[in-house]
């Protein structure tokens, strides 16, 4: 994709309000930066995060160019319902690891996509916004950072 053509078309239908933000995914920093030079930085950004991978300099690189920060992969392709750890830790903060985790997300202020067919877990999971962890809570989550990527590959892959 050639950015300097498409982004500014993009750019062109929001001007005309046919669409109202406009993102791109799995970018790094550096393609960022590239971007920034152009100004031509997206509304949001979807990447991978989650415990293993918390993304800490892209987060908030996003945050200082109020771009919108959307997680694909929050629970780890289910690895973190795995984690004894983390269970543990949502025992102790009285709610589920899912809870637990997206509570984590919206406090470092992004938006984790997740999805589900049971109503029970949507209504769990709509819960986590009400789970107020302390930082004391927030530091050990923060803690499980691995650099573990979930989602790779070798033919579209290029990460800082």
């Amino acid at each position: 994709i050639n950015h300097h053509t498409t982004i500014p078309e993009m750019l062109k239908l929001k001007d005309q309000k046919k669409i109202i933000k406009w993102g791109l995914s799995n970018y790094t920093i550096k393609h960022l930066e590239k971007l920034k030079s152009d100004y031509l930085l997206p509304d949001t950004l979807q990447v991978e995060v989650h415990p293993y991978l918390n993304e800490d300099k892209l987060v908030q690189y996003c945050h200082n160019n109020q771009i919108e920060l959307m997680a694909h992969s929050a629970f780890a392709h289910g690895k973190v319902f795995k984690d004894k750890n983390l269970l543990q830790i949502a025992r102790d903060n009285h709610c589920s690891i899912s809870q637990l985790v997206l509570s984590w997300a919206l406090h470092r202020k992004y938006l984790p996509i997740i999805s589900t067919l049971k109503k029970e877990h949507l209504k769990k999971n709509s819960e986590s916004k009400l789970i107020s962890l302390e930082d004391k809570t927030i530091k050990l989550l923060d803690g499980f950072n691995s650099n573990s990527r979930i989602c790779f590959s070798e033919d579209w892959a290029e990460f800082d």
